[in-house]
């Protein structure tokens, strides 16, 4: 990854003095999501920043619509949900009407997991269902699987769905994004598995299920999934009442979010850990106030994913 960034630094002052804007706004694109990828989310803004203002001035709606669903997803990693909805609902403005380069599902499917975070559930499955029918139509599995297993962790979430009916979208979830060889796909159906059994209280099961997610989703170096599957797993270990076990996985979750700087993350690892804690130790009343001021400062409930 820093090879693909040094390359496109060399490459931003060739660009900058051949005066040519749209090569200039597609290098600072790139970079965005060098420095975004590598969870350095103040120098990708700031890339990002200029490819908007440049895109903006040479009237391409397409390519600005495609920086704005990178803004939206560098907010989304920082825990900034309502500007993370506001870039990704700028970038479904700017390619109304496109015939586009490129699939805009990536984009829509951050949309609805920050509308999720804030709770804004009818709006995220809203906009979800949207996007279903588009990935139906162009025959992609693998988003329209994607899209089952979303579709059941809102509903879930809401309390409009029983575990026993979101199985059967996760099973359908699964033979889709399987069939389409997406592996972060199977990842998250197999974490989804293992948190509707812990809702069933079948935690060996689950336990199973959120190691295998794991197993899925570590080579793929996504860090941020790998976050969100450890404090899941914290939270069956907890459930199970292997506090031990729980506050290992939180603090394996908390060490990878303070690398990506994913304020949700952190909060929710650290809400774990205290957790796992007894009522009134002096480490589990600093974590729990540290939590309680990260999820303020976002404007968010702990409940969320």
């Amino acid at each position: 990854m820093e090879d693909v960034r040094e390359l496109h630094l060399l490459a931003l002052p060739v660009a900058e003095a051949s005066g040519d804007l749209a090569a200039i706004a597609t290098v600072e694109n790139y970079l965005a999501s060098a420095y975004g990828r590598a969870g350095q989310h103040e120098e990708a803004e700031e890339h990002l920043g200029r490819s908007i203002r440049l895109y903006a001035e040479l009237g391409d709606r397409s390519a600005l619509s495609k920086c704005y669903d990178n803004l939206g997803l560098i907010h989304f990693s920082r825990g900034r949900f309502r500007e993370s909805a506001e870039a990704l609902q700028q970038a479904l403005r700017n390619r109304a009407g496109l015939a586009l380069r490129y699939s805009p599902m990536a984009g829509l499917a951050t949309l609805v997991d920050s509308l999720a975070v804030l709770g804004r559930y009818d709006e995220a499955i809203a906009f979800l269902r949207r996007g279903l029918f588009v990935m139906i139509d162009v025959g992609n599995d693998a988003m329209v699987g994607s899209s089952f297993l979303r579709l059941q962790r809102l509903r879930i979430a809401q309390g409009t769905m029983a575990p026993a009916t979101a199985h059967r979208y996760v099973d359908a979830g699964t033979r889709l994004v399987d069939r389409a060889g997406y592996q972060a796909g199977l990842a998250d159906a197999r974490n989804d598995r293992a948190r509707l059994y812990r809702l069933e209280g079948r935690y060996l099961e689950a336990l199973a299920e959120h190691r295998q997610a794991l197993k899925i989703i570590q080579p793929l170096n996504d860090l941020l999934h790998e976050t969100m599957y450890r404090c899941d797993l914290g939270a069956t270990l907890r459930a199970a009442g292997d506090l031990p076990e729980a506050h290992e996985a939180y603090r394996e979750a908390l060490v990878i979010a303070r690398r990506l700087r994913s304020d949700y993350q952190i909060a929710r690892a650290l809400s774990g850990l205290a957790a796992c804690l007894a009522d009134g130790d002096p480490e589990a009343e600093r974590f729990r106030a540290q939590a309680g001021e990260l999820f303020q400062r976002m404007g968010v409930s702990p409940d969320g994913r």
